[in-house]
């Protein structure tokens, strides 16, 4: 038994991420099937085997590869003695905890390598509301250049050019315009604001608004 067991290799291949997945799905069915009456010494050799799965989750990235792991700790349950179950769950929890930090450090350095803020204002004065708003899904740093508030003045000051908007709706947005009367959306564009985010949340607003009216 302990002959076939070496012969599938699968350390080697928990530690290739092409066959990590299916690795990790074989060891967690010979657990289920064949550990409880397996001699101890083959019983040392798949514990072993389970840890170095678990040590290698750091490295994985892939769905498949994070529930094929998830799926290994799930096999445990009820085959092992509670010391080696309880050891293999805090091996899982540390790798898992390693393998979000890992990752996450990896998406800000990647994120780090976008063009700097001005450049992507730039190109984002070219998309639509939505395209802008998808734009900001997808980094940190598009996330910041979408929210500029030059590129939403350009779109409040075109969708709402003939449009008389409520000055309430302005002053909510952070502005300060005094009076009550309604004014129209091209007479604006003299109006300056130094806090970051009014005609964001004016154009908001303003679509609310005219959502409502309809």
């Amino acid at each position: 038994m302990q002959r076939h067991y070496e012969s599938l290799r699968l350390r080697e291949a928990l530690q290739r991420r092409v066959d990590y997945a299916k690795a990790c799905k074989e060891l967690a069915g010979l657990i289920k099937s064949v550990y409880a009456s397996a001699p101890k010494g083959l019983q040392s050799i798949m514990f072993q085997d389970v840890l170095e799965a678990f040590r290698m989750l750091p490295e994985m990235d892939t769905s498949q590869q994070l529930s094929s792991s998830n799926l290994l700790l799930q096999s445990l349950e009820g085959v092992l003695p509670k010391q080696k179950r309880s050891l293999a769950t805090s091996e899982y929890k540390q790798a898992a905890v390693a393998q979000r930090r890992y990752h996450k450090q990896q998406l800000e350095q990647n994120d780090s390598v976008h063009f700097p803020l001005d450049i992507l204002i730039s190109i984002f004065q070219f998309l639509d509301v939505h395209s802008l708003a998808m734009a900001s899904l997808v980094s940190r740093s598009w996330n910041s250049a979408a929210q500029d508030d030059t590129l939403w003045r350009s779109h409040f000051l075109l969708v709402f050019e003939n449009v008389y908007i409520d000055t309430l709706i302005f002053r909510r947005a952070g502005f300060d315009i005094c009076g009550t009367c309604n004014i129209r959306g091209g007479n604006l564009n003299n109006v300056q604001t130094h806090q970051q985010g009014c005609w964001r949340n004016a154009f908001a607003l303003a679509l609310k608004e005219s959502e409502e009216l309809v």
